[in-house]
């Protein structure tokens, strides 16, 4: 084998396939030259796509998943009648045995391999379910979560015998679709601000120690008015002064409003408000040091006003020369500003797909809870039957047709890959090992002896 090509006897032990699928060793190999050797006839990542695509494996499978079908009508009737006269035990048991007969002689699969999947479902669901109907009949009663004081929280819900998703599947498909839209535009923009972020995220970068949305408001600010400075250093100026006016006001009223004095003037939330100030102002002697330290709360209140109305006009004069400048981005002063301003515009695109996901998860969900109440017994014995029994039954089924394909292909990749390598192929690069470890050896003054 260290020629290469794939042993005749390796093939022959895959016969049991051979025996089903007739053509299938013919597609997939082909005689060597040398005897009792295999050359593989399709390319290695062809090969599953090959056994899949075979019409007798196709046949294959169509069989077992019609004797499923045979299976699944016969019991359809049976489950239907589950009553309170039903013995969930006996129940099973006919199930399972005939289950266990329907696969008896077929070939590949182990009978009992789809055996212990019917059962490992109904120890794990479908038990329950049967149990439940026995005892309370077909009825798909809601449950609630409660909160500390043992009131019902009425968006916190589930229904044990057909959980919402049966509901949502059957009957509100196209909201599900156009949640599941929503996420994937989410997960787009979230990926596309994540590598930028990364971009622009380096040590000397505008996004760096970005983390959040407040830190990306933060930076925007400052880029702003580090613009605004090296434009107009005048107006910025005053800007500055207007600013530390407002601190030192504001810096003078709270020391004002923690004087036990001015108890007399808080609300009921503890807070000094100015209409307290004022009425209880036209009530003192003008000579009193009350009335000095209340009007001059009312004094610094006024100032506040006062800056800040400066303040913002001459934010709103700069405005609309920052608009002007954001249009010739060559400006260095202005990248910083235009960088997060677009880092800040995926923030808030991500944040509105979300919220609009959270809206559409709660009309849904209030949808589906509002469903239950008029589904009827034949809808409940619909849904539990044909859309949550039985399908997981049939999945499990088919996921053994396919272990079937995966472990013969993986078993033919396994041969083809453990004797690619010819002793040929080996020998030459062992050979060019040699020669680099030789040369290197020279270059260090060694002397190589084969």
């Amino acid at each position: 084998h260290l020629n290469g090509d794939i042993p005749k006897k390796d093939i022959e032990e895959l016969s049991n396939y051979w025996e089903i699928f007739k053509s299938l060793k013919d597609l997939l190999f082909i005689k060597s030259s040398r005897e009792n050797f295999y050359k593989l006839k399709v390319e290695k990542d062809k090969i599953k796509e090959t056994i899949f695509e075979n019409e007798e494996f196709i046949n294959y499978s169509d069989k077992a998943v019609e004797k499923t079908i045979i299976w699944k009508d016969k019991y359809k009737k049976d489950l239907k009648e589950i009553s309170s006269e039903t013995s969930p035990k006996e129940l099973i048991f006919k199930m399972s045995e005939d289950i266990l007969n329907l696969f008896f002689d077929y070939n590949l699969i182990d009978k009992y391999d789809i055996y212990q999947h019917l059962m490992n479902y109904w120890l794990e669901i479908m038990k329950d379910d049967v149990y439940m109907i026995v005892e309370n009949g077909w009825k798909a009663e809601l449950s609630f979560e409660l909160d500390k004081n043992g009131k019902i929280k009425p968006d916190k819900w589930e229904c044990e015998l057909i959980p919402k998703n049966y509901i949502i599947d059957r009957y509100f498909i196209e909201e599900k679709k156009e949640i599941e839209n929503l996420e994937i535009k989410k997960e787009d923009i979230s990926s596309k601000k994540e590598e930028f972020l990364e971009e622009h995220s380096g040590e000397d970068d505008c996004l760096n120690d970005v983390l959040n949305k407040k830190d990306a408001e933060n930076a925007l600010e400052e880029y702003k008015l580090n613009a605004w400075n090296e434009t107009d250093n005048n107006s910025f100026k005053e800007y500055e002064l207007y600013i530390k006016r407002i601190e030192k006001s504001n810096d003078e009223l709270k020391h004002l409003q923690n004087d036990y004095r001015f108890d007399a003037v808080k609300n009921n939330k503890g807070k000094v408000t100015k209409a307290l100030v004022k009425e209880v102002l036209n009530n003192l002697d003008s000579n009193s040091i009350e009335y000095e330290l209340y009007n001059r709360y009312l004094i610094l209140l006024d100032e506040v006003t006062k800056a800040k109305k400066e303040t913002k006009k001459l934010k709103d004069e700069f405005a609309k020369i920052l608009e002007k400048m954001l249009k010739n981005r060559d400006l260095a002063n202005i990248q910083d500003i235009l960088i997060v301003m677009k880092y800040l515009e995926m923030l808030n695109i991500e944040s509105d797909i979300s919220t609009n996901i959270k809206n559409k998860e709660k009309e849904l969900d209030l949808k589906a809870k509002s469903k239950y109440k008029d589904l009827s017994k034949d809808d409940i014995k619909d849904i539990l039957i044909n859309d949550k029994w039985m399908p997981k039954i049939e999945e499990d089924i088919k996921a053994e047709l396919e272990r079937i394909s995966y472990k013969l292909a993986n078993r033919i990749k396994e041969l083809y890959e453990r004797y690619e390598e010819t002793l040929p192929n080996i020998e030459k690069e062992v050979e060019t090992f040699e020669t680099k470890v030789e040369n290197h050896l020279k270059r260090m003054g060694f002397l190589w002896v084969k």
